[in-house]
């Protein structure tokens, strides 16, 4: 038995082992699912606001306890621009100016902050207008 499901005609997962008497869509709206001693102490990468900036930008980021951190930005080329944080540090948030190490004004583009915490890794995306 094939699905009526116009995502997926041909697929035959649809139908439950020992339930071949119908077919069963089990697409669902999106929803957050947490999972049971999951992703709770891992370290997260959070809000960049605001995005698209013409000012300071404020990066938000979640530590499940003291772990060693590394907050770079990088511009669309990869090449990095400036280093935000370099320590052993918990959750907080750390600005970013729009200059680069040296203290002057980057371009207007696109950047990309990468968090490091131990062996995680998380990237964002920042619209620079100014």
């Amino acid at each position: 038995m094939t699905s009526a499901s116009p995502f997926f005609p041909r697929s035959r997962w649809f139908t439950p082992d020992g339930r071949a008497d119908g077919q069963y869509d089990f697409r669902t709206a999106f929803v957050p699912v947490a999972v049971p001693g999951g992703a709770e102490g891992v370290p997260r990468l959070g809000s960049v606001s605001p995005n698209p900036a013409t000012g300071t930008v404020s990066i938000a980021f979640s530590l499940p306890g003291r772990a060693d951190l590394r907050l770079d930005v990088y511009d669309v080329r990869g090449r990095h621009v400036r280093t935000l944080a370099r320590e052993t540090a918990g959750s907080g948030t750390r600005a970013w100016d729009g200059a680069d190490d040296h203290g002057r004004r980057v371009r207007p583009g696109l950047y990309f902050v990468e968090m490091r915490a131990g062996a995680v890794v998380e990237r964002a995306r920042i619209v620079r207008l100014d």
